[in-house]
């Protein structure tokens, strides 16, 4: 975990003046980095800006919050409420009426969300405006214990075989890595989580997949994530990544600046992705993890998770 102190900038500021050999120069009042090439001339170097996106009411540290850009989901209706449709997943077809439909802000996230619910079972669906595909999948059935009682339960290794199996009828396998896995219990049942990611360069994108099986082999779940859309992407690069980083810690030093003598403040970057916008740019985003501890004892701490964006 990093430790913000609250000369950081004026810090940064020095270095980058004094070292002859240095790539990044920092400029304190906007967190913006410009990152250059010794082979690039001046006028091609990039600059950097990290955006915060995301604030939240529940900030209580009196920090310099901003809503620099505008990235969240909305909901809408794209037609009649309770408008029938049959759903092909996996080759078994469903009946779902439509509930409302919510566009991201990622590049083709847009979703119509079907629905079902009967006193057997549960569905949800949603399906892709662009693409067609079924991006989201929720088959939960109410007595599924008793239904599949005598059953052999699979390890965690055969149901990862099949969550291969539904992923392999959306995506070439050859492109995603398995990022994570878990085990968690569900009422009577366990199911197995397994996440599925395009990396690219040593980079995590946003290309994912999540899909959970049970441990009784049976799809209990799926969610697709910009699915197949980072396929020709070109990350960023170490160098400009590296400058990104610097951005990051200059604006997470903007941000709390103001508080730093009330508090001791420490972040850490819980997760980097490279994704690519609603708009088709690219960008790095950045979920970040600050601890504030109070300079006096009888004052309390408080934790926040800030989302910060840099546009590749």
């Amino acid at each position: 975990m990093k430790k913000l102190l609250y000369f950081i900038l004026i810090t940064s500021m020095l270095v980058s003046l004094v070292s002859c050999n240095e790539n990044t120069t920092v400029t304190q009042d906007d967190s913006t980095v410009k990152n250059t090439d010794s082979n690039q001339n001046d006028d091609k170097a990039k600059t950097y800006t990290a955006l915060e996106f995301g604030v939240s009411d529940s900030y209580l540290t009196g920090a310099n919050h901003k809503e620099d850009v505008k990235l969240q989901k909305t909901t809408y209706s794209a037609m009649a409420r309770g408008t029938s449709k049959s759903i092909n997943v996996l080759g078994t077809e469903y009946n779902a009426k439509y509930d409302e439909s919510e566009k991201g802000y990622y590049y083709n996230e847009d979703i119509g969300y079907y629905k079902n619910t009967t006193d057997e079972y549960i569905y949800k669906f949603g399906i892709n405006k662009t693409t067609g595909r079924v991006d989201e999948c929720s088959l939960y059935i109410k007595n599924y214990p008793k239904v599949k009682e005598g059953s052999t339960k699979l390890s965690r290794d055969e149901c990862k075989e099949i969550a291969l199996n539904v992923l392999e009828h959306y995506a070439n396998l050859d492109e995603y890595e398995i990022t994570n896995v878990g085990t968690s219990d569900l009422l009577e049942y366990k199911v197995h989580n397994f996440w599925f990611t395009r990396i690219i360069d040593g980079i995590e994108t946003k290309d994912k997949a999540y899909i959970v099986i049970t441990e009784y082999g049976d799809l209990y779940r799926y969610i697709f994530t910009c699915l197949g859309e980072m396929k020709d992407a070109v990350a960023p690069n170490a160098d400009e990544i590296s400058a990104m980083d610097k951005c990051i810690d200059e604006k997470i030093a903007s941000i709390y600046a103001n508080v730093s003598e009330r508090y001791n403040v420490e972040y850490e970057i819980r997760h980097k992705y490279f994704v690519k916008l609603e708009d088709g740019k690219y960008a790095m985003e950045y979920i970040v993890d600050v601890d504030l501890i109070p300079e006096k004892a009888e004052d309390s701490g408080f934790t926040e998770k800030i989302s910060l964006l840099v546009y590749v």
